[in-house]
């Protein structure tokens, strides 16, 4: 019994031995791309490795957070190899278009890299050991460099396809028409309805938008008809924008919005209507339109 305990505790200080040779880290990925979701890309996913065994795989867009966004990986003992494959889809496409790789060896610290999925890569082509950044092929093998130190504001100030980095803007928000296009909107000007296929009518709305990201705004659609003192119920949705070629606006269309619901149609022909756009992004960006139209006859 005695040799017994002396086994246990010698085998004990071995187990601690290798823990303190051994120590934990975490790496942490801050994900961005400058490609439109629901427009260019459909979905991303990230899948890792640590020493050759897949250890997670996380989704991005395709009804889940869009990018950008941070991805804290399971800790990995220092010294460990770790890589990661960043790829995008298109909808109902099982073959990724576009990939970003990059091998690691996990640091004794805490670390964080950034890992983004550019346009100027879409027609690059890389051997297996290497992968594109800014349009060039370099090294998957990331250097020491590379990697800083936790920064949590990170995804406040990240990149993306309605905000690429160095625009600083004050978010703002252009009320238009259109269902399949952006057209400026004059103040009082007339607007046509139709009728929709499941009852009502309703008028087709669009907005151009600088300095807010590219998916998963929420739109905030307000409306009253300030000479009937009456007020449509107000809608909400998660909208995608679109870039804008050669712009740093980002815009949307065919937003559709029901000039009768709780109220008469013959009721608001030529009546003019107060409109209320908000658009907020989930890094807290938000900005406001307001104009009048008048209801066609």
């Amino acid at each position: 019994m005695k040799f017994g305990r002396r086994g246990a505790t010698f085998v004990s200080v071995l187990a601690l031995q290798a823990c303190a040779a051994e120590p934990a880290s975490d790496l942490t990925l801050g994900l961005s791309t400058d490609l439109a979701f629901g427009f260019d890309l459909h979905r991303v996913e990230v899948s890792t490795s640590v020493e050759g065994e897949a250890t997670v795989t996380s989704r991005f867009g395709g009804g889940e957070q869009p990018l950008p966004a941070l991805l804290a990986l399971p800790s990995q003992a220092a010294d460990s190899e770790v890589k990661i494959v960043v790829r995008a889809f298109r909808k109902g496409e099982t073959s990724a278009f576009l990939e970003r790789a990059a091998t690691v060896v996990a640091p004794a610290s805490d670390s964080f890299l950034t890992l983004e999925l550019e346009r100027a890569c879409l027609e690059v082509d890389c051997g297996p050991a290497s992968t594109c950044v800014a349009g060039s092929c370099v090294a998957v093998l990331v250097d020491d460099s590379q990697l800083e130190a936790a920064n949590p504001a990170w995804l406040e100030a990240a990149p993306d396809a309605c905000r690429p980095e160095g625009l600083s803007v004050t978010p703002s928000l252009t009320l238009g028409k259109g269902q399949s296009m952006f057209e400026p909107l004059e103040e009082l000007s007339q607007v046509p309805i139709e009728p929709g296929a499941q009852g009502g009518y309703h008028l087709w709305l669009a907005l151009q938008s600088v300095g807010l990201r590219q998916a998963g705004s929420v739109l905030t659609v307000r409306a009253r008809y300030p000479e009937l003192g009456f007020e449509l119920p107000p809608f909400e949705s998660s909208i995608n924008l679109r870039t804008v070629k050669n712009s740093d606006a980002c815009e949307i269309y065919g937003v559709r919005l029901q000039v009768d619901r709780g109220i008469e149609v013959e009721q608001v022909r030529g009546m003019k209507l107060e409109l209320e756009v908000e658009l907020s992004d989930a890094a807290g960006g938000t900005a406001l339109a307001q104009q009048s139209v008048v209801v066609a006859p």
